[in-house]
């Protein structure tokens, strides 16, 4: 049997918009969500939960899950002080 599938996301902490590559020690692999197969670029907009299930060189086959986390990307506020001003000022 194949006991010792390792699923991992490359980076497993992303901001919103960003990417993560999943990949595991499998000789094939199949994800999900999306029905994804091999090592899968993701882009979630949420922190997701991705199960492979993943096939050795025997036929075997094993279930695991990974984690991309998704942070929010921060609100940024622009301000001048004064907001009016002299030339050369």
């Amino acid at each position: 049997s194949f006991t010792n599938l390792t699923p991992t996301a490359t980076p497993g902490v992303i901001c919103l918009g960003g990417n993560s590559v999943l990949s595991s020690n499998a000789v094939s692999n199949l994800w999900n969500p999306g029905a994804l197969v091999g090592s899968p670029t993701v882009s979630p907009i949420a922190t997701t939960t991705y199960t492979v299930t993943g096939t050795d060189a025997n036929g075997c086959t094993a279930t695991s899950t990974v984690d991309v986390v998704v942070n929010g990307n921060p609100t940024i506020t622009a301000s001048a002080s004064p907001a009016t001003i002299c030339v050369g000022a």
